[in-house]
């Protein structure tokens, strides 16, 4: 339809998204979660060098951080697979943003950013662990 956007879906579209995060570049929790999806199709080198694809683990924690975004009314700014092997998600206001990283193995960081101020913590991946870490990037990211 005339003036709907069309969504990076498809493998090639995900690994060649361009990385900015000044605003959404998909409206809601359905979407991401299809660009998340189509991330089980990656394959070793999707970056045009050796990295790793997202693991099944790494996607389904990413799953369930994005449940938990939506439940607290929060929505990303961007989800990309990540060159270290797993996936990224970025919520960022302003100047600030909150990275959190899934790693294949199933831990968790976060990295609260503001120009040339970064903090990292590890989180603990649960819905706990979560709603927690978004009290904390609710209150950073509103500084």
């Amino acid at each position: 339809m005339e003036g709907e956007r069309s969504h990076a879906t498809t493998v090639s579209e995900i690994a060649n998204a361009p990385v900015t995060d000044a605003k959404p570049e998909i409206p809601n929790n359905g979407d991401w979660r299809k660009k998340l999806d189509a991330m089980r199709s990656l394959r070793i080198g999707w970056n045009g060098y050796d990295a790793k694809p997202p693991s099944e683990l790494a996607v389904t924690t990413a799953s369930s951080y994005l449940d938990q975004l939506a439940s607290e009314q929060l929505a990303p700014t961007r989800v990309a697979p990540s060159v270290v092997g797993g996936v990224g998600i970025t919520c960022r206001k302003g100047d600030r943003g909150v990275y959190v990283e899934f790693y294949n193995d199933g831990r968790v960081h976060a990295l609260f950013a503001h120009g040339e101020d970064a903090a990292t913590t590890s989180v603990d991946p649960t819905a706990t662990g979560f709603h927690n870490l978004l009290i904390r990037a609710r209150e950073y990211l509103d500084a």
